[in-house]
């Protein structure tokens, strides 16, 4: 059994390794040091940047039309859906009759040092989160700019929750 188990490490290990080497060809820019866990789908991968030091988890949507930029020391749970293009609802009565081809939006999102983004947590296009450390609570919908440092934000939409006191760690 502990045979097997350590092949079984080894091949995770190896699975990490293959698909930081694959995304550190299609993506803009990936840091040092980044592990990508389990299968993720990013689209648009030639306007997504990510920083030294990152994790993304299992199942992670990154849709980068609009740029995304993810700074160093970010950890993204699994499930989470980061969208930076969606439906122009300015002038939806023309828009919603246009037959299957919709005008879309891009905008770019940017996730700040440090922070941590929970399970199945969605980041619509535009959402600048440009507080260091900042934890978004899992299930949340970021639709707004976060500029709190060191703060948890949570629910739909995603508001402040609590200030982490670095001072004490709490």
């Amino acid at each position: 059994m502990k045979l097997t188990q350590k092949i079984l490490n080894k091949l995770a290990l190896l699975k990490v390794k293959v698909r930081y080497r694959y995304y550190n060809i299609v993506l803009k820019k990936l840091g040092k040091n980044v592990k990508f866990f389990g299968k993720s789908k990013i689209i648009c991968p030639d306007r997504v940047i990510i920083g030294d030091n990152c994790t993304i988890n299992d199942f992670v949507f990154i849709h980068g039309a609009g740029d995304v930029t993810i700074k160093e020391n970010v950890t993204i749970s699994a499930y989470t859906k980061i969208i930076s293009t969606g439906l122009d609802i300015r002038n939806w009565e023309l828009n919603s009759m246009s037959g299957p081809y919709k005008k879309h939006i891009e905008a770019p999102i940017l996730i700040n040092k440090g922070a941590w983004i929970g399970a199945d947590v969605i980041i619509l296009p535009g959402v600048q989160i440009t507080g260091i450390g900042v934890v978004i609570a899992a299930g949340s919908v970021v639709t707004k700019d976060i500029s709190e440092d060191y703060a948890i934000y949570g629910g739909t939409p995603a508001k402040l929750i609590k200030k982490i006191n670095i001072e004490r760690n709490e």
